[in-house]
This record gives structure tokens, sequence and C-alpha cells, in this order.
């Protein structure tokens, strides 16, 4: 493998990092959604919604945690993937100097991605 295909690789994976960590996010939001419709008839994990003991709450409970960790995280690499790729495409003048304009724009951008 050479230099430029690594290169390209790469910036391929970068470029659909945002994606896919928001396609994992999802994923692990569709478990949550399955383990509440078919343990709890579509309620919350909880034991007022269901006939269960406590250890098989605690189960379920440790479960849902797991997968809102999982939902957070991707959210976490979506916005800081997305800050990085917009940051990265900076677009310079003719004369190699970034504008005022668009230093202006990706401020706003990454301020308004990091605030989120």
């Amino acid at each position: 493998m050479n230099f430029r295909s690594l290169i390209k690789k790469t910036s391929n994976w970068l470029t659909a990092t945002p994606e896919r960590s928001l396609d994992n996010a999802y994923k692990a939001a569709l478990k949550i959604k399955e383990i509440e419709d078919n343990h709890f008839g579509g309620k919350k994990v909880s034991k007022e919604n269901a006939d269960y003991g406590d250890s098989v709450i605690s189960y379920f409970k440790t479960e849902v945690n797991g997968y809102l960790q999982k939902i957070n995280m991707g959210l976490g690499v979506f916005k800081t993937s997305r800050l990085f790729l917009n940051i990265s495409n900076i677009q310079e003048s003719p004369q190699g100097q970034i504008t005022e304009r668009e230093l202006q724009r990706n401020t706003t951008t990454a301020a308004i991605l990091l605030r989120n």
C-alpha cells in the first residue's frame, strides 16, 4: 500500500465518522426501545411497568444504561468529528490567506457544534 492510498483511506474513514457514529447511536436507541417494547409494554424500564423481580429489573436497567452510554458517546463523536471536518474544510482566498468572512463562518460553526 502506498502513501497516497493510505491517506485516501484515512480521509474516507474520517469523512464517514459522523454518519457512522450517528448510526451506532441510533442502533443503541433501537435496542432500548426493543427492551421497553418486549418486556415493559413499551414503557420505561421500571418495577411499576412489569412483573419482574428486583434482579431482573436491575439487569434491564444496566442494559439500558449501557445503551445510553453508547448513545452519548456516539453523539459526542458525531459533534467532535463534524467540528474537525468543518475546520479542515476552511477555504482559502486566492492569496492563500483565510478571508475574514470565512474565519467568522467557521468560528460560528465550531461554537454551535461545541455548545450542542
